[in-house]
């Protein structure tokens, strides 16, 4: 008769951490590329925004600088504008990067949960013995502790985002406050 496996014993944590671990699984698989889509996106979105608007700008006030003037530019206007829209895009590529830190780390966290829970997997196949037992109440242990995924954001990259809209708002909100009277 051959000895008895922890999962025999223990069948309920045993399925729950082969569920488990192909979800982490999942979920790893899934968060690095969202890291790596979402990142694109975070350095295309407002930093192009910013970066076409200050190349409009430029491009109105060349020539003769009547585009510019339709439109509500001055000197003094177009220095603010210009600011704006340079600042804007050093600000989005900071959010972009502090994003792309937590994506790396959630995916850290993801892939050592996924670890985790294949250990755990592993050690319950493994015999009924107190060794064994004494290992896998250890895995379990650290399992535990390990941060969740899928919940975690940067509160910083996320006002830095909204700072860089904002400074692309500003930026095309002084000629048009002139045009408005404002």
């Amino acid at each position: 008769m051959t000895e008895p496996k922890l999962k025999d014993l223990i069948p309920v944590n045993a399925s729950m951490f082969a569920a488990d671990a192909a979800l982490s699984r999942a979920r790893f698989e899934y968060l690095a590329n969202r890291r790596d889509q979402m990142l694109d996106r975070l350095r295309f979105g407002y930093t192009a925004l910013n970066s076409a608007s200050l190349l409009g700008l430029v491009g109105m006030l060349g020539g003769d600088g009547k585009a510019a003037a339709w439109v509500g530019f001055n000197p003094e206007r177009a220095r603010q504008s210009a600011a704006a829209f340079a600042l804007g895009i050093i600000i989005t590529g900071v959010a972009s990067w502090i994003e792309g830190e937590r994506y790396r780390t959630e995916a850290g966290d993801a892939f050592a949960r996924q670890s985790a829970a294949t250990t755990l997997v592993a050690l319950y196949e493994g015999p009924a013995d107190e060794a064994n037992r004494e290992r896998a109440g250890k895995a379990l242990e650290a399992y535990s502790k390990l941060p969740l995924v899928d919940f975690q954001y940067s509160a910083v990259a996320i006002a830095l985002q909204n700072i860089g809209g904002a400074c692309w708002l500003f930026g095309i909100g002084v000629p048009l406050s002139n045009l408005l009277g404002w």
